[in-house]
């Protein structure tokens, strides 16, 4: 019988004018490298989909612990059991606070009061549209996922973290012992036409890194907690990045742990997923995708300015969800 799983929602309203206040006091200053552009805190008003779409499509799901710092959405109803709501002082060290990077949160998940063992890490922009299974996510007590090798490419804004957090996996795991104790976990038909990554990939004397797959991502607690044992210096310097930084890891660091460990079951979890960016040119697929349900998670990314009338893009897209999932869930008040 599969045992509990639970899901994480980390989540920031960037319209609080105290958070505002932090936001600027502390950029001045403080101001990491990486992107922290409006764009990546817009509010697209359609989080109740997240919440409506878990409800309906995945109602095996135990609880879902909604992470924020000191914020709630008016609409959430704080009183369902199945909801915990989880501040950042709750589980971050109070010299890492405030933060405005995701890392400190992710890298504390484990502290979570009541989390089980199994859960999946969600994003607020991850929509449930059609039925997931258990079994999509965890197997035999493991996370579905894919071994799949990938080389980093040396302009990606986030290259500098996974070297990072290729570095920590080739200490840990030696490449090629890596190869003989899980190959048939990494050289399998499973993954489909994902597998010739990894065939043009695996000569390499050293280890590259795993394909990302941009998914509601299935962890076992315990993983963090073995990260925490084995790096404590490195996890906490991250943490202690208050804006995102070049020497911080990131949370893709667990799964590598958990695919080079072996501590996984092989699936093609690409299929079950659509990515679609949020712009002028992608909005009319996104919005197709989700009327006719083509995929069982689409993630909408904000991650442009191409958007010639913001206001109309979000009504549209809602108006989408509202086909969908038009039914309030028992999250909302």
């Amino acid at each position: 019988m599969q045992e509990d799983i639970d899901i994480i929602i980390p989540w920031v309203d960037d319209r609080d004018p105290v958070w505002i206040e932090q936001f600027r006091k502390y950029s001045q200053t403080d101001m990491g490298d990486e992107d922290n552009s409006d764009a990546r805190y817009r509010d697209w008003g359609i989080l109740q989909y997240v919440f409506r779409g878990i409800e309906k499509f995945a109602p095996w799901v135990r609880r879902i612990h909604f992470i924020t710092c000191n914020q709630r959405p008016q609409w959430l109803n704080v009183d369902n059991p199945k909801l915990h709501l989880v501040n950042h002082e709750d589980i971050i060290p109070h010299d890492c606070l405030p933060t405005f990077s995701s890392r400190p949160i992710e890298f504390n998940m484990h502290r979570i009061e009541g989390l089980s063992e199994r859960f999946i890490h969600f994003n607020d922009d991850y929509f449930l549209i059609s039925h997931v299974r258990k079994e999509d996510f965890f197997r035999n007590g493991l996370p579905c996922d894919m071994a799949v090798f990938n080389a980093t490419a040396p302009l990606s804004p986030r290259a500098h973290v996974l070297l990072n957090d290729g570095n920590v996996i080739y200490r840990h795991f030696p490449y090629k012992q890596m190869l003989k104790k899980n190959w048939n976990k990494i050289f399998t038909f499973k993954y489909g036409s994902y597998l010739f990554r990894t065939l043009c990939l695996a000569g390499y004397p050293y280890f590259l890194g795993f394909f990302r797959t941009h998914a509601p991502q299935p962890y076992l607690k315990s993983t963090i907690e073995t990260l925490w044992e084995e790096e404590p210096e490195l996890m906490n310097a991250t943490i202690h990045s208050r804006f995102r930084d070049t020497k911080d890891l990131n949370i893709e660091l667990f799964r590598w742990w958990q695919l080079a460990s072996g501590q996984f079951v092989p699936s093609n979890t690409k299929k079950m997923v659509c990515f679609r960016v949020l712009n002028d040119k992608y909005i009319n697929s996104a919005i197709n995708i989700i009327r006719h349900q083509k995929c069982k998670v689409i993630i909408l990314n904000d991650d442009s300015n191409d958007i010639t009338d913001f206001e109309d893009m979000k009504l549209r897209l809602k108006a989408a969800l509202d086909e969908i999932l038009p039914e309030k869930s028992s999250f909302e008040k």
